[in-house]
């Protein structure tokens, strides 16, 4: 059984189409707007027996897979897929940089084949886990580690000497909600795949992996329940039967008192705002984790308070967002279909503002621009455009003191 809250499913991957007078015909990803790793979608789709070809149409987003505009000059750089290509526009840029951009890409490709496992496909539970030889090993004999873990300003300035070249390899980080100050270099590896495996974008929105996948699951026997929302996960924290107490002991000397207490907590399903009240042995609770723990299981189990205190307290929280989705009368074939514009400053501009003073008294900003007719004209009726821009502001909790 699936319960959804809103009155379809998908949560942040939405495809929009406002009514209104000139918006007819125009469709806006709100959520994601670029697809990555798409081995990934057949991954999943295979697991439920399916094809991802069968369900949705992956087009390559080409030749130019970014373009990025710098308020320095106002000028423009592409991610190009052609090699050659990249070398000769880097060379114009920084005498140099075309022969550093292989070496780059070499480490960065690295960092994508070996990294992906160690870091992105493995839950990471422990400042330890990024120097165990064991998972990091492969990695570090093909990439020094130091350029691995460092900031990946670092890495880059090893390779780059203009700020607007090392600006081009790093903008990735504006939309995941990092800077490259504070990303570790390993993060190189979003620019390997976007170059290497090419950035691509699903026909019709980002609708159609959703529908798809709704589909697919239906056709399993999944219920799905619209406008059904979880108020509670309810937990037992019950004590483990004589049957099962020597196991139970031997995980407590492994685990230690905290794996004692996980394995005596069983869930026993959820609440639903109606007070109906739904039976599981496994729940998979998919909002973000902080609203997991605050609210859902909020006096569910002895210990879930100082847990939730310290996510809340230990975990850095991603930038806000400020969405805008404009209908254009013209075509902007200036813009390819994913451009982030750099603002003047490449320090400062990273730094997210907090206040709408933030927003009068500076003017280098970071922001991204979408635009889906590059590569799916379905996305805009005959002759006109549409663009999605995503301005990245500070989160609530960073909010909050700045407003004193």
């Amino acid at each position: 059984t699936l319960l959804e809250k809103n009155g379809s499913v998908g949560g942040r991957m939405r495809s929009e189409e406002f009514g209104g007078t000139g918006l007819e015909g125009h469709r806006f990803d709100t959520g994601p707007s670029l697809l990555l790793f798409p081995e990934k979608y057949r991954e999943a789709f295979a697991a439920l027996g399916a094809r991802l070809e069968d369900h949705v149409e992956l087009r390559r987003v080409e030749p130019t897979a970014m373009r990025v505009h710098f308020a320095e000059d106002w000028s423009s750089l592409d991610l190009l897929y052609d090699s050659e290509a990249m070398r000769r526009q880097l060379e114009a840029v920084e005498p140099g940089a075309g022969q550093s951009y292989f070496r780059w890409l070499g480490e960065a490709r690295a960092s994508l084949d070996l990294g992906t496992e160690a870091f992105i496909e493995t839950d990471s539970t422990s400042a330890l886990d990024f120097v165990n030889p064991a998972r990091i090993g492969k990695l570090a004999m093909a990439v020094n580690p130091i350029i691995l873990l460092a900031p990946q300003t670092l890495q880059l300035a090893m390779h780059f000497k203009t700020e607007k070249v090392k600006a081009l390899f790093s903008y990735h980080h504006l939309y995941v909600g990092l800077t490259p100050h504070n990303a570790p270099g390993v993060f190189s590896l979003l620019a390997a795949t976007e170059l290497t495996d090419g950035v691509w974008y699903p026909v019709g929105g980002f609708a159609s992996v959703r529908d798809a996948l709704l589909r697919i699951a239906e056709s399993h026997g999944v219920e799905v329940r619209l406008g059904t929302e979880v108020s509670t996960i309810t937990v037992d924290e019950t004590h483990a039967p004589p049957s099962e107490a020597s196991t139970l002991a031997m995980a407590a000397q492994a685990l230690g008192a905290e794996g004692q207490a996980l394995m005596q907590r069983r869930v026993r399903g959820v609440r639903l705002a109606n007070g109906e009240v739904l039976r599981a042995d496994v729940v998979v609770a998919n909002p973000d984790l902080p609203y997991a723990y605050e609210t859902l299981l909020a006096g569910q189990y002895e210990d879930v308070e100082r847990e939730s205190k310290g996510i809340s307290e230990d975990m850095e929280y991603s930038c806000g967002m400020i969405e805008f989705c404009w209908a254009l009368k013209q075509p902007m074939p200036e813009l390819a279909q994913h451009n982030v514009f750099l603002g003047n400053d490449y320090v400062k501009a990273w730094e997210r503002p907090a206040t709408a003073n933030d927003l009068r008294t500076r003017h280098s900003f970071n922001f991204y621009v979408h635009r889906p007719s590059y590569t799916d004209p379905s996305a805009v009726p005959p002759g006109e455009d549409n663009i999605m821009i995503e301005f990245p502001i500070a989160n609530a909790r960073e909010r909050l003191p700045a407003a004193g």
